[in-house]
């Protein structure tokens, strides 16, 4: 049976872990993620730094960043795309330590899939409309029903209901654990299929 699983990308799996807390993404924003967009002419010199050295720690696979977005190492960019994983455009950062050297190699995972795939009748959610924001969204809470057909051929999505929550599929899941890879966890306790 096929399984589904919930992306954490801001947890510490380090007990030290690097933490870029500033960031020029020279004229876009981290709202330019979250539409599907393939983004045109991505300027190379966007950044992010762990500016205060306290954030400087262990480097994971997955970054842990202030933007909450999806940035991934060469070595995971790599596996996924050796694996046949699409829907994701990789737009290069680089990824800066408090004295500025750069570490080479990471990229913004821009997901191209945003897909209609939330079973409304069978998920707890709530719907807010935030003050910073121009209309309502979902938040959801303890359990996530995905249609299971709504899934089919992706491997990697944001839901159109609400495109903060990353998901992924247990083909990603066992490449990312499969290569030790650090920085996501993968829960399966809020997701149910239908």
């Amino acid at each position: 049976m096929m399984k589904w699983y919930w992306v954490s990308i801001w947890t510490e799996n380090t007990c030290n872990p690097f933490y870029a807390d500033s960031s020029d993404l020279y004229g876009r924003t981290e709202e330019d993620m979250l539409t599907g967009q393939f983004i045109e002419n991505w300027d190379e010199n966007a950044w992010l730094q762990a500016s205060d050295p306290d954030h400087e720690g262990e480097i994971d696979d997955v970054l842990q960043n202030h933007l909450r977005l999806p940035i991934f190492s060469h070595r995971l960019q790599h596996a996924l795309t050796s694996a046949g994983i699409g829907g994701i455009q990789f737009l290069s950062v680089k990824v800066l330590r408090p004295d500025g050297e750069i570490i080479p190699g990471f990229a913004i995972a821009n997901l191209l899939n945003i897909i209609p795939a939330l079973n409304k009748d069978r998920t707890q959610f709530k719907v807010i409309k935030p003050s910073y924001a121009e209309e309502e969204r979902i938040l959801l809470y303890s359990k996530v029903c995905l249609y299971k057909q709504a899934l089919e051929g992706y491997d990697i999505i944001r839901l159109k209901e609400s495109k903060y929550k990353i998901y992924a599929s247990e083909r990603l899941k066992d490449i990312f654990e499969g290569g030790e890879f650090t920085g996501a966890t993968f829960n399966p306790k809020v997701v149910e299929l239908t």
